[in-house]
């Protein structure tokens, strides 16, 4: 007798629709109802939750089998899109997955931990997108440094928030290397290339109530 978790939100509808159409219907009281009923003698219960709860349920043995959002973008031909001077980036999220992996074994052999501010000085893009996402699945903690901000303010903010490691995109390194000499806390590391210093696990199961990112207001919205 199996015991089922489904994700709530926006997979939520695709999810049930698959299961529909499977000719496995899934039935419960409300749209808000957590609890439904499926007419599959193998199935004796089913749950609805938020999906970054169900590996951590299904690990604990509290489910047998679980639906997540990665098994749904491996699955599929989601795309990142990411506009740019030169034209259009993409990449599937299967391919942006594999990429948060290699972020998350880089930060680590550079030291990162669980608890480390990681800021990004970076435009809206794919490899940003890596970041919100890689860093907080290691533990750590995004801190984003607004690309806009004078040089005493991203001093103030950095040293303040004691970011470990800055992720910066290409075209603003000239921009930063004027600044960077300032912040109190941030590694230097040596030449070595990221790829080289990347085949550490830098695994963690984070749990809910760790904190994932660091937003400072500052007044330029």
């Amino acid at each position: 007798m199996l015991r089922l978790v489904l994700p709530k939100g926006s997979l939520e509808h695709a999810t049930l629709q698959l299961f529909e159409d499977a000719d496995l219907a899934l039935t419960r009281a409300s749209d808000v109802d957590y609890k439904a009923t499926i007419d599959d003698p193998r199935v004796v219960d089913v749950t609805i939750l938020r999906p970054q709860e169900i590996p951590r349920y299904v690990a604990d043995g509290l489910f047998d089998i679980g639906v997540t959002g990665r098994d749904w973008i491996e699955e599929t031909s989601v795309e990142v899109v990411t506009l740019t001077d030169t034209g259009t980036d993409r990449a599937t999220y299967a391919d942006v997955c594999e990429r948060i992996d290699r972020l998350c074994r880089a930060l680590a052999s550079l030291g990162v931990g669980e608890g480390d501010r990681v800021a990004t000085f970076a435009w809206n893009s794919q490899r940003h997108l890596e970041a919100y996402m890689g860093v907080p699945c290691m533990g750590a903690v995004l801190h984003t440094l607004n690309i806009r901000l004078f040089e005493e303010q991203l001093t103030y903010i950095a040293n303040h928030a004691e970011d470990k490691v800055v992720l910066v995109d290409d075209s603003l390194v000239p921009v930063l290397e004027k600044v960077a000499p300032t912040f109190e806390t941030v590694s230097r590391p040596n030449s070595r290339s990221m790829a080289e210093r990347s085949s550490r696990s830098s695994s963690k199961s984070s749990l809910a109530d760790d904190v994932a990112t660091v937003l400072i207001a500052n007044g330029s919205s």
